[in-house]
């Protein structure tokens, strides 16, 4: 196991069937692992939520068959260093605490003036400290976790993997070719399988100078490995008619098909499908400034929400949104989602980036913004971001840094937490030369099972 920030704690012990570890120290305050089973008399249990180059102490104890502990060894151990492609990212928080344990996210650096490339997935403390990373062999972005805790993502390099928390592979699903293919979306199902979104290339113009790439939604089953096409924007929308200018961006922006001399058009753009309550899906095409809402089935969809014709009007037209991300429909049926603001127009407050919160009512068909954040001073990030709304009603955020800045010496990520009054909970700024984007950020309670023992300070 190569992880600086993995513990392992050995022993033996045949008076009992399972052990936990308390461990901690001064900061961060004691946690439990969760209970480990003894086998053959030996025990050994991994450690994680640690801090590099810190030291902890701890504590063995038995689990009693009357639920009482039973104390046994003690001991210290020091965690390393994080690898050197991480070592130059820095979190330097700007305002407040998170309100979660964890925050998730993917980190990908390029090799940097003699530094090397790190590509994978990174998780910080309510304190923005670096307490895990798991290492992938390419670049990442969007990732999910399964009930059991391991970790889905995409590799670019690759197509999808899903991997423990100890960085031990699963199961994968290699794209038919690569760079990118499956992108932007890993969705777990309740059942354990996962969406991810593909392409698909068609000639709807009748000309082959001008393909249409559309978006497609792909289901794997990690237990079988069975990989199915289960959706197509092409089936539900006319590429002649909704479009947007950036619909026209020649070349693809992101894939060409796997002959990359094709010469096609992103028409659509997609970049996330979630399941919503009631067991539909929400899909975002950024390009079209639309979001669908598509049957449980696939097989319809339910409602159109801006761009070209949509079901709602917006009887204020600055609540519209512009080449949005990560769109979830919440309990209450409200849409959240991230409107990155490219393209919007000057009347309409022109280039900045939000969180918003759209109230939908089916009998006028309407939309009207009942919640938004804009930062202060307001961030404009033209690519990326996700968001999502938390137990306690705030909502985590990040903005990524400007990827139309050839120079990615100095780009700024910023994660923010905010509450429903606007009011900013947390903010921390992510530097660190060669960071190109981090595409999104995610609230998570453990690593392994760990739990907090008493508050932390």
């Amino acid at each position: 196991m190569d992880n600086s920030l993995i513990g392992r704690v050995r022993g033996e012990w045949s008076a009992t069937d399972e052990v936990v570890v308390e461990f901690g120290n001064g900061d961060t305050g004691p946690r439990r692992t969760a209970p480990v089973r003894v086998e053959d008399g030996a025990y050994e249990v991994n450690v994680a939520r640690l801090r590099p180059e810190t030291a902890y102490e701890f504590q063995v104890f038995g689990v009693g068959l009357d639920g009482e502990d039973v104390p046994g060894p003690t001991g210290m151990f020091e965690t390393g260093s994080l690898p050197p492609g991480l070592q130059r990212v820095q979190f330097n928080v700007v305002e407040g605490a998170a309100s979660s344990d964890l925050t998730l996210m993917d980190l990908n650096l390029v090799e940097w003036e003699g530094q090397p490339a790190f590509t994978g997935l990174v998780a910080i403390d309510s304190a923005s400290e670096i307490v895990w990373y798991s290492k992938s062999p390419g670049e990442t972005n969007a990732m999910a976790r399964q009930d059991n805790g391991n970790f889905v993502y995409i590799d670019h390099s690759f197509g999808l993997r899903e991997v423990t928390p100890l960085g031990e592979p699963v199961a994968e699903m290699q794209s038919s070719c690569v760079p990118i293919v499956y992108h932007h979306e890993v969705e777990v199902l309740p059942d354990g399988s996962v969406l991810t979104m593909g392409f698909d290339v068609r000639d709807t113009f009748d000309d082959a100078d001008r393909l249409q790439v559309g978006d497609t939604i792909w289901r794997w089953d990690p237990q079988t490995g069975a990989m199915d096409e289960v959706w197509s924007i092409h089936d539900v929308e006319d590429a002649t008619a909704n479009r947007t200018d950036d619909s026209d961006i020649p070349e693809g922006f992101m894939w060409r098909g796997c002959d990359e001399d094709l010469p096609t058009q992103d028409w659509t753009h997609g970049n996330s499908v979630k399941l919503a309550p009631d067991g539909s899906f929400v899909v975002s095409s950024r390009h079209l400034d639309q979001v669908h809402s598509i049957s449980s089935d696939f097989g319809s969809v339910n409602w159109r929400l801006g761009g070209e014709g949509s079901s709602f009007d917006f009887p204020d037209p600055a609540d519209r949104f512009y080449h949005q991300h990560s769109p979830r429909q919440l309990e209450n049926g409200n849409i959240l989602l991230f409107d990155n603001g490219n393209t919007r127009p000057e009347e309409e407050g022109g280039h900045y980036s939000r969180a918003l919160e759209l109230e939908l009512d089916f009998e006028s068909m309407t939309a009207q913004r009942v919640w938004e954040y804009v930062a202060d001073p307001a961030i404009y990030s033209p690519c990326c971001a996700s968001l999502e709304r938390l137990d306690n009603d705030n909502t985590l955020m990040i903005f990524p840094g400007d990827t139309y800045e050839e120079d990615i010496c100095c780009r700024v990520q910023t994660i923010v937490e905010a509450d429903p009054a606007q009011r900013t909970v947390w903010k921390t700024e992510v530097t660190g030369p060669g960071i190109s984007v981090i595409y999104r950020a995610y609230a998570g309670d453990s690593i392994l099972g760990e739990e907090r023992v008493s508050a932390v300070p």
